[in-house]
């Protein structure tokens, strides 16, 4: 008998016979070999699970009680990655618009003045690129005529 039964026999089995998951509980008269098979993502990390559980029941040592299919070891990197870009592009967001908000409040008491007169208790971040833009024109104006509007 080989030292592990391949992972293909339970997927053979699983094809032939038409299961979502397969668990295979084989003893070779020396060696109890535990084997599983989940079609998709979930049915593999629940064949998984139930492969633990018979290995707990059978009385394995609890460090050969955890594994995991490697798409599933995979998935969950994979899902950390993309929730780290996340947690990144959110603090890069929050960085970047109280950057904004300092300028705002620079400007002064326009940055808070919305459209329809009303002021508000915050800089108006939309706002604040129309400010410097007139800043920005009247600058040109003072260094072209030498005279501030």
């Amino acid at each position: 008998m080989p030292d592990h039964i391949p992972i293909d026999v339970a997927k053979g089995i699983a094809e032939s016979q038409g299961c979502s998951q397969v668990i295979l509980l084989a003893w070779d008269g020396t060696t109890a070999h535990v084997v599983t098979y989940g079609k998709s993502i979930e049915d593999c990390a629940q064949a998984a699970e139930g492969g633990n559980r018979i290995k707990q029941g059978l009385g394995w040592p609890d460090s050969k009680c955890h594994d995991e299919p490697e798409r599933v070891i995979e998935l969950r990197r994979e899902r950390d990655a993309w929730e780290e870009t996340a947690a990144r592009n959110c603090r890069d967001a929050e960085y970047y618009r109280s950057l904004v908000v300092l300028i705002g409040q620079m400007l002064g008491p326009s940055a808070y003045v919305s459209d329809d007169g009303s002021v508000q208790t915050s800089v108006l971040c939309a706002k604040v690129p129309e400010l410097v833009r007139g800043l920005v024109q009247r600058f040109n104006t003072f260094v072209r005529t030498g005279r501030a509007e």
